[in-house]
């Protein structure tokens, strides 16, 4: 199945703060780090 790189990162984010849920809060940086996904990209996905 294909997916656009917007819905990825998005299906990447949605996993990361599933698995930090009891973390507190995250910062988008530290996704953007996780995933080697650019920060002003996720920044809008994140929205």
């Amino acid at each position: 199945m294909f997916y656009s790189k917007s819905a990825k990162y998005a299906i990447q984010t949605m996993i990361y703060l599933a698995v930090k849920n009891q973390q507190g809060l995250i910062m988008v940086s530290e996704i953007a780090g996780a995933y080697q996904i650019p920060q002003s990209f996720l920044s809008k996905i994140t929205r």
